[in-house]
């Protein structure tokens, strides 16, 4: 799955990125690279992680 379609639509991996990226600094964890930046098999693997979550209803 590429980019979302529609400009408007969230991207759920990038939310759940964003989300888990806020989270490192208070683990004293280095910074990680911005979304953009990610190679685009990275992306689809946060995709998959955030329909994971969604199926679970944990999200």
């Amino acid at each position: 799955m590429a980019e979302p379609r529609d400009p408007g639509q969230a991207d759920p991996g990038k939310a759940l990125y964003e989300e888990r990226l806020k989270l490192l600094e208070g683990l004293w964890m280095p910074a990680a690279p911005p979304w953009e930046d990610l190679p685009d098999e990275v992306k689809e693997r946060w995709r998959a992680h955030a329909a994971d979550d969604d199926a679970d209803g944990s999200a």
